[in-house]
Formats: structure tokens, sequence, C-alpha cells
């Protein structure tokens, strides 16, 4: 079963750590929406779900982390 995935465009606006400047950031999010309930088949022994967050510094990165997260 899939599920419905979206994205969005932000920034970080502060520093990793003390001693960092603070920069802005882009920072892109591809992820997995999880419904409000999920229900197993009767048949099943056993039911797994997977929902998947990807962050990257480029929408291309988190493409590409998105994706190597559907095959593990």
């Amino acid at each position: 079963m899939l599920f419905a995935s979206s994205y969005k465009l932000g920034t970080l606006k502060a520093p990793e750590s003390l001693s960092s400047p603070a920069v802005i950031k882009e920072v892109h999010v591809l992820y997995d929406h999880v419904p409000s309930k999920l229900v197993p088949q009767r048949s099943a022994r056993r039911t797994k779900w997977i929902f998947i967050s990807a962050i990257g510094v480029s929408k291309q990165k988190a493409e590409q982390f998105y994706d190597e997260g559907k095959f593990c």
C-alpha cells in the first residue's frame, strides 16, 4: 500500500552550535502522511507499515534520501 507524500521547503535560522555563525539555510523535506487509523488484514499474522521522512540541503538530495528509504 502506498501512502501520499508531501514536500516542504523551509529555512534553518539557528546556528548548529554556539561557535557556528547564524546562517540561513534552506531545508527541503519529503515526508509520508501517516493515516489516523491503520487496520491490518484479518488474514495477516504480522503487519508492517513504513513511513519515511527525508531532509536534504536541496530538493534533489531530499528526493534521493526519500527514494533510498523506500528500499530499506
